[in-house]
């Protein structure tokens, strides 16, 4: 402990008890009748005021009443008295007397100053030991008195008391208040000390007895053994320390407690020492100690010339004088207090006891503190854990002692139990502890200085780790030594200015016993053969980064949850390198190269099948080599290998024969040929899909991912169960990031949100009704684009699309997004099971899967034709065949081209497809065609709807191949096919007629 908490606790304590004494006591025990005096300290009356008009007028002048009071007595030679009504109180001895409103001047006759003490009250009850008599010359000692209503005691050398009543009894042994009291003391003539304060009451014990320290006609009280000030305590004081006021603060919700024969001091309950350190108009700083219980133990300070000084009950005025020889602890109760004093020893207590130096920068918590003054011995103690921090370094452990110089400077440390020590964060928020760098053990820890090699040896056995908690790093064995700088640790110490340099210089752990040497952090635990960590001095010309190394190299840095499984990692040999960047003046690895059969695993902690899909699983790398660079930007990982794998949960995997991770970042590239599969849970038509299905893409160039938003190049290659995707360059986006430093990573519901194909795109989509195949597309484009959650798609021509859609006894014109299949529904086949179509298009297609349209434009031509297998092709030249497959075709063709899947109106009818071409439309069958501006066809109606433009729409039809055709025009006609009519105007032709 410091001499200046030594000095602190020391002179507050005692000096807010002894001003308690001088403000309560003496005041109050000035009797109402003439203080027999000594005449070797007399003062001459002529020195004395002797107009008790005037004397209030002077000393009384904010009691107006005073000077013109009722009563006017002087008592003795030194003592006035005012009131203005008095009366006896009835009783059975009738020896109390009540005084209202009630004044008191009273001159010290041992000062010299004519300062006067005064004490007012609304009403003032003074028994007697006998029946009183006014105005009898001889009242009879006084044994109890009370004062009520506005209580107030002046004095000289700023002496203030101010309560509402207060009670001396002789009887019980007490002065004491039930009302708050607020005193002051200070400063006398040519002295900085000075006291002020508050407290809920006052409760003094008295010893008393046959003689009186006060006098024969006061109280038999023959000292003072015990001085309580009671709940809500405050006391404000200035002290002389080395020649400077220095002021401090005293306060506690309980009691404050002065035993005075055994010179010890309790204070209870919230306790709260504190003195500032600043200077005027500096920034405020504090010296604290809070605690809920506080004890000071006191000895006499070796007498100088052989005498003690002591503050004497026998002295009013409470002035300090020598005494010669030495007073036993009785003599000390009933002569006075004892200030001489010099602190033993110190014991705090409390469920969290907190010391505190804003100058020192120095925190404590802990539950017991102790301290033996003589032997420079300090003792902390906490059931779970001691905490100190001084400036950013803390160390922390149920039981530590160390033992310091007369520089205080710390000799030797030791800490029994689970502990740890480290360096905070420079940039560590006020009650968020980030270390740089921390030690941990589970047994015990022992500090021990080498001065031959200018180093300091830490010595820690049982579980203990050296971690770089803010960066997530460390190392952990059964016994561990750690090597800093000695010079580093002393400027600590001595408060300097902290140097760059870090105080580790080298960590070296080998495997002795059965366990791995182990690299550690909440997310990560390295095993390996051998382990050599290396603490570099940051480079001279180096110019750091300030938004770099941030996080460890398996995670972005963000807390771990406690029932997190880490990620494992195991590798033949180990080394890494560790340093600090001088802009952001944080530690972390600046490499770290593991080789040999590199493998990293998360324990699979889920509970269920390991087989069920819909589960996480764990999170994997294999390679022949790991390199992990810190760059200014952020950790790198580098895996090679033939190949390097990735595996996220439910086996989505990255490979590739080099990879480059960015975990912080979210950032995988692969250079070079390589393969990703993400389970999805729609198709690439996106449609759900029963169970998630496993989507690949290959690629031959490179693959850059973020976990959303995923570029391939180089004859890629997209597959998902039969459905597959190619193009030159594909863009990939996801319904949400997956967060690759997530210890597990959330993969549940993962779906696509984008595909973006570039150049030579080919699709082909499968389509299944449980385990029998519905339908296939195909579509050959130059671009192609599909967003799922707005339904959106894009593509740019020249394209085509092909389309087989097994039938179900109707023939429609199946062209675009399809309705959806009844999963339990019968799958009804015709003649020709199977309806083709192809659709040709030069310019751009748009739509929404979630709407059912699409539109075409630039010359659109659809052909639709029933088939016998998938994958038949039927083409226009084919019309005219002699084929089933030629009779129910149809050809249709036009400028622009929409496509509208409607919504069934009932549950016994079906979804209908409506088509509706654009200009220069043409329609063409194998007994029929027609043309106009516009052709619509409503599948529901099998109905043809032709319209005109600047000229009329035309139809023709034949009765059988070859012979003449039939036509008709007009500005709208509606044609059905199947039935051979002609609607027109209103009027129905059956022209096969």
């Amino acid at each position: 402990m410091s001499s200046t908490w030594r000095i602190l606790i020391t002179v507050t304590v005692m000096y807010a008890i002894s001003r308690a004494y001088s403000v309560v006591v003496n005041p109050f025990t000035i009797p109402v009748v003439a203080i027999p005096v000594s005449e070797e300290i007399e003062r001459s009356e002529s020195q004395l005021p002797t107009n008790s008009g005037k004397v209030a007028e002077s000393y009384l002048p904010e009691l107006a009443w005073a000077a013109d009071a009722q009563y006017s007595l002087k008592m003795g030679h030194n003592s006035f008295v005012y009131f203005d009504k008095h009366l006896r109180i009835e009783d059975d001895r009738q020896n109390r007397v009540r005084l209202s409103p009630f004044a008191m001047v009273w001159f010290d006759p041992r000062r010299n100053d004519n300062v006067p003490y005064t004490l007012t009250a609304e009403t003032a009850v003074v028994e007697f030991e006998k029946m009183f008599q006014l105005g009898s010359s001889n009242p009879g000692r006084i044994v109890a008195g009370k004062l009520n209503g506005n209580v107030s005691i002046t004095g000289p050398d700023g002496l203030g008391l101010r309560s509402d009543d207060v009670t001396l009894s002789e009887q019980d042994g007490r002065l004491y208040t039930t009302s708050r009291v607020e005193f002051a003391y200070g400063p006398a003539e040519g002295q900085s000390d000075q006291v002020e304060g508050y407290a809920d009451s006052i409760d003094i014990t008295l010893i008393t007895g046959i003689d009186s320290m006060l006098g024969d006609d006061m109280p038999r009280i023959g000292g003072i053994e015990r001085i309580m000030l009671l709940n809500n305590v405050f006391v404000d004081l200035v002290v002389d320390e080395h020649g400077r006021p220095s002021p401090a603060t005293i306060r506690c919700d309980g009691q404050f407690a002065y035993d005075v024969e055994n010179l010890v001091a309790i204070l209870e309950e919230n306790v709260d020492v504190s003195r500032p350190t600043h200077s005027p108009g500096e920034a405020a700083q504090h010296d604290r100690l809070r605690c809920d219980l506080l004890e000071l133990s006191f000895e006499e300070r070796p007498p100088k010339n052989g005498g003690v000084a002591l503050i004497s009950g026998e002295e009013t005025g409470a002035s300090i004088q020598t005494v010669s020889g030495t007073s036993s602890s009785r003599s000390r109760s009933k002569a006075g207090l004892n200030l001489d004093l010099q602190l033993r020893a110190l014991r705090a207590q409390g469920a969290e006891v907190l010391l505190t130096s804003d100058e020192n920068e120095l925190e404590g918590w802990m539950q017991e503190l102790r301290y033996d003054v003589p032997n420079r011995t300090l003792h902390l103690y906490h059931d779970e854990r001691v905490t100190l921090r001084h400036e950013l370094d803390v160390l922390a452990c149920p039981d530590i002692e160390m033992t310091h110089d007369a520089d205080n400077r710390i000799q030797t440390a030791t800490c029994l139990g689970t502990g740890q020590a480290g360096r905070l964060d420079a940039e560590t928020e006020a009650d968020d502890y980030k270390f740089e760098v921390e030690s941990s053990w589970t047994e015990k820890l022992i500090l021990r200085p080498e001065t031959e090699t200018g180093l300091t040896l830490l010595e820690m056995t049982g579980d203990a780790r050296v971690i770089q908690r803010a960066q997530q790093s460390g190392v952990v064995g059964d016994v561990l030594s750690v090597w800093m700088d000695s010079a580093e640790l002393q400027r600590v110490q001595r408060n300097s200015q902290r140097s760059h340099q870090l105080p580790l210089r080298r960590v070296i752990a080998e495997q002795t016993g059965d366990d791995p040497v182990a690299m550690i952090s909440p997310s990560l635990h390295l095993d390996t053969k051998r382990l050599v960590v290396d603490f570099e001095e940051p480079d001279a010309t180096s110019t750091g980064s300030s938004n770099g190394r941030g996080g460890g190299w398996l995670s972005r840095g963000t807390e771990t949850e406690e029932d997190e499984s880490p990620v494992i990692v195991s590798a033949g040999e180990v080394t890494a390198v560790m340093s600090l960047d001088p802009d952001t003046q944080k530690t972390d690895f600046s490499r770290i190269d593991a080789s040999e059969n590199v493998s990293i695993r998360r324990v699979d902690d889920t509970q269920g099948e390991a087989n069920d899909p819909n589960l996480d699983g764990p999170f994997s790398i294999d390679c022949d080599r790991l390199v992990v660079l810190n760059q200014s930007d952020g950790h790198v990982l580098r895996l090679q290998g033939q190949p390097a794998r990735i595996v996220l949960p439910r086996e989505d995997n990255i490979e590739g024969n080099d990879i480059l991770f960015d975990r912080a970042n979210n950032r995988a590239e692969v250079v070079g040929p390589g393969k990703i599969t993400i389970h999805v849970d729609e198709d690439l038509d996106g449609k759900p899909l029963d169970v998630p299905q496993p989507l690949s893409v290959r690629w031959l160039n490179q693959m850059t991912f973020d976990g959303q938003e995923a570029m391939f190049t180089g004859e890629t290659e997209t597959t998902l169960s039969e459905s597959v995707l190619n193009c030159e360059e594909l863009h990939v986006g996801l319904n949400r990031k997956l967060d690759f430093s997530a210890d597990h990573p959330d993969t549940a519901n993962l779906q696509l949100e984008a595909v973006h194909g570039l150049h030579n795109v080919y699709v082909e989509f499968h389509e299944w009704a449980e385990r029998t195949l519905i339908g296939i597309r195909k579509m050959e484009v130059a671009e192609f684009e599909f967003h799922r959650t707005s339904g959106d798609f894009r593509a740019k021509g020249p394209g085509t699309i092909y389309d087989w859609q097994k039938g179900n006894g109707r023939n429609p014109i199946a062209i675009g997004p399809s309705a959806e299949s009844k999963a339990n529904g019968t799958v009804k086949d015709s003649k020709l099971p199977w309806n083709f179509t192809q659709l040709d298009f030069m310019g751009d297609l748009k739509g929404n899967q979630i709407e059912r349209y699409v539109i075409l434009e630039d010359r659109v031509e659809v052909m639709h034709a029933p088939v016998e297998h998938a994958l038949d092709v039927f083409e226009r030249r084919e019309i005219n065949d002699p084929t089933e497959s030629a009779k129910n075709s149809v050809w249709l063709g036009s400028d622009r081209m929409q496509f509208m899947l409607v919504p069934a109106q009932s549950a016994d009818t079906e979804d209908f497809l409506q088509v509706t071409a654009f200009g220069n439309a043409e329609v063409e069958g194998q007994s029929f065609g027609a043309s106009g501006h516009s052709i619509s066809y409503d599948q529901s109606k099998e109905q043809f709807t032709l319209r005109g433009g600047p000229t009329d729409a035309h139809i023709w039809q034949q009765d059988s191949l070859g012979s003449a055709p039939r036509s008709q025009q007009a500005e709208v006609i509606q044609f059905i096919p199947s039935k051979q009519l002609i609607i027109e105007g209103g009027r129905s032709l059956n022209i096969s007629q």
